[in-house]
């Protein structure tokens, strides 16, 4: 109905009346609607707070738990690692390199799982230990045997360490190779030959002033 009202200069001050009047029926309305709301949405308010109660309980008792869980688990992977420890530095004793290899060389977070019996990761072990057993007869073949067990016990790698050791090898006659070639031009002699007293006298001066190392032979 407002709708169809046409706003004239005569019925100016009539439109305005009607606006406030629907206005103050809008605001009335929307009172009640936030009365209502509130009303209805009171007791579930104290459901929610109740709800809110439980939660923080279940949590602080949930955080206890857990740090107790944690706490367990902690002290088993601690037990099993010293148990682990206990087994390396035996069977260390019974390999070559045994003394060399740290026992944090061998250890992996794998064997602290659960799923890692304490029986499979000494099987590990064993089989570690083995492979190194077997790579150092190969190196005690080789020259350099000291080079090459250092470069081993980097990356456990038979190969790899092979091909550092040569790479070093190479580089280190290089360095050599380069040092004798410097050292041949540094030394290297030039001969002239001059036939008279005088400039024989230059040139010795020329070298003296300049500061031209040279050795001098007459009668050659």
């Amino acid at each position: 109905d407002i709708k169809t009202v046409e706003v004239t200069d005569e019925n100016l001050k009539q439109s305005k009346k009607l606006l406030a009047a629907v206005n103050k029926r809008l605001k009335e309305l929307e009172d009640e609607r936030i009365k209502i709301k509130k009303m209805m949405l009171e007791p579930y308010q104290v459901f929610e707070e109740q709800v809110k109660d439980i939660v923080a309980i279940v949590k602080d008792a949930d955080g206890t738990v857990r740090q107790q869980v944690k706490y367990l688990e902690d002290f088993e992977r601690l037990k099993k690692e010293d148990a682990l420890q206990t087994i390396f530095k035996k069977r260390k004793a019974l390999y070559t390199l045994g003394d060399l290899i740290p026992f944090e060389d061998f250890l992996k977070p794998k064997h602290m799982n659960k799923t890692t019996s304490l029986e499979a990761a000494e099987a590990e072990m064993v089989e570690f230990f083995e492979r190194t057993e077997k790579d150092v007869k190969v190196m005690q073949k080789l020259p350099d045997l000291q080079a090459h067990v250092s470069a081993y016990l980097k990356t456990y790698d038979l190969a790899l360490a092979m091909t550092q050791v040569q790479a070093e090898k190479e580089r280190r006659q290089q360095i050599e190779a380069s040092k004798a070639t410097k050292k041949a031009e540094d030394v290297q002699a030039y001969q002239f030959t001059i036939f008279n007293s005088k400039d024989k006298t230059l040139v010795e001066m020329f070298m003296k002033q300049n500061n031209i190392k040279f050795e001098m032979k007459e009668g050659i």
